[in-house]
């Protein structure tokens, strides 16, 4: 089922219902359109747009419903990034949630500060065939990612993805992320110099 079969079919207006319930039911049914459509776009260029436009309405919900939200969020985190070492995350209080939002920022967008901290120590990132230096310095890269880890207070989740995943996965997302995001990198360098 699509999301926008899941919003209508939840949403449909039911007579035997009275309107406090209907209401309830639509709102829920909003609810987890929104959420849908979050998981939806984790891994794709729209996630930022549609994850900063949607995820008030989810964050306004009760703890409940964000902790299902949040597995769902980290069984996608599996899929798209491959990523074989998920721990078994419970998910029980608000900063547990607060965790998951931390790591799929960091993991679709919010991540600027930290590429432009490697590439401070690597070659220039706009001279340099991103694939191919990756791959030919990716132990290089492995130990300014720890370096960064180490020296900036990242929560334990975006840690352990960093810290656990295989080298293929990390040179992936090292390379696909500095690739999209070369002139945001390199002006977070300028700026910082």
């Amino acid at each position: 089922m699509d999301n926008l079969e899941t919003l209508i079919g939840s949403s449909t207006f039911i007579p035997e219902m009275d309107e406090e319930n209907q209401e309830n039911r639509n709102y829920e049914s909003s609810i987890n359109f929104d959420g849908y459509e979050i998981i939806d776009k984790i891994g794709t260029k729209h996630f930022k747009m549609v994850y900063l436009n949607l995820i008030d309405n989810i964050k306004g919900t009760d703890i409940r419903t964000q902790i299902g939200f949040c597995r769902k969020v980290l069984n996608r985190i599996i899929d798209v990034y491959e990523y074989e070492y998920m721990p078994t995350q419970k998910i029980n209080s608000q900063q547990d949630v607060n965790a998951i939002y931390d790591l799929i920022e960091f993991l679709e967008y919010d991540h600027i500060e930290f590429f432009a901290n490697i590439w401070t120590f690597l070659d220039d990132i706009e001279k340099v065939n991103l694939n191919t230096y990756c791959k030919k310095n990716i132990e290089r890269i492995l130990i300014e990612i720890e370096d960064q880890i180490d020296s900036n207070d990242f929560n334990e989740l975006i840690s352990i993805f960093l810290r656990t995943n295989n080298k293929e996965n990390i040179l992936r997302f090292v390379i696909k992320n500095s690739e999209e995001k070369k002139m945001l990198i390199k002006l977070r360098i300028m700026e910082k110099q």
